[in-house]
């Protein structure tokens, strides 16, 4: 599963983005978090590109997964995209993860700057369906990469209701 060429597969990655896209419409998502072997589990709901918690909406939870904004900034950035059995990864240095947004900046700048970090988002398909992935952020000492930070994501999209037969049509 090679590395996405610009152009060639430019197609496939565009199409691959309007399925989240179109994920982040209407669906639900479990998401585990795991920061320093720490684990807590939430649930959100995904509804018009918004990702909310108990129906707030919150502009951290998910990160990249539930963010496709992020992750065209993150192809803008030029980070390393490449084919993944069932999705994409995108392999980002801390350059350009610190080039995501200021709270990136800030993340990169607290965690030793842009030589000491690196993101690692894999998005998984099924079809023609965005069933989430994971979103790791490494620390880079002496070569090795050891991982501060693990979002996990699952995607549940939801059907749209059919009217009810047992139900006759509203009188006027």
């Amino acid at each position: 599963m090679g590395l996405l060429k610009p152009g060639s597969s430019a197609e496939l990655l565009e199409a691959r983005l309007a399925m989240v896209e179109a994920a982040l419409v209407d669906a639900d998502a479990s998401l585990l978090i795991d920061i320093g072997g720490h684990h807590e589990a939430t649930s959100v709901r995904l509804w018009q590109g918004s990702v909310l918690v108990d129906w707030e909406p919150d502009m951290h939870a998910g990160g990249c997964l539930l963010r496709s904004f992020l992750l065209r900034r993150l192809l803008d950035l030029h980070a390393q995209i490449s084919a993944i059995q069932d999705g994409v990864r995108i392999i980002a240095p801390g350059r350009v993860v610190a080039g995501l947004s200021a709270a990136h900046t800030d993340l990169v700048d607290r965690l030793g700057g842009v030589r000491r970090i690196q993101l690692e988002v894999d998005l998984r398909f099924a079809g023609e369906k965005y069933r989430g992935g994971r979103e790791t952020y490494f620390l880079v000492e002496h070569g090795r990469r050891v991982p501060l930070l693990r979002v996990t994501a699952e995607v549940r999209l939801r059907r749209a209701r059919a009217a009810s037969r047992r139900r006759s049509p509203a009188r006027m």
